[in-house]
């Protein structure tokens, strides 16, 4: 049993990093769209199927983006106050 439970965790874990929206959004090279909780937001944006969701973002929003929030939204308010300063420095 604990080993189906460390199997599957780290089956989990593979998937999120491989397509954490939070890692795509904060390493896109369009420095105007704001980084706080751009991995979040981009997850919600795939959930709503919106077809901005690229072109805003600039990054393409994972195949399964209810895997990835929970992940996205726990390091994307890991990196926050990071994100924060970047997105209010950017302004001045």
């Amino acid at each position: 049993m604990k080993y189906k439970v460390g199997l599957i965790s780290i089956l989990l874990l593979v998937l999120c990093i491989s397509s954490c929206a939070t890692m795509s959004t904060v390493e896109g090279a369009n420095p105007k769209i704001p980084k706080f909780y751009s991995g979040t937001r981009l997850n919600i944006c795939a959930l709503r199927k919106l077809n901005t969701c690229a072109t805003h973002f600039s990054a393409n929003p994972p195949k399964h983006p209810t895997l990835d929030l929970p992940g996205s939204l726990l390091f994307d308010s890991l990196i926050a106050p990071i994100t924060m300063w970047k997105s209010i420095s950017h302004l001045y």
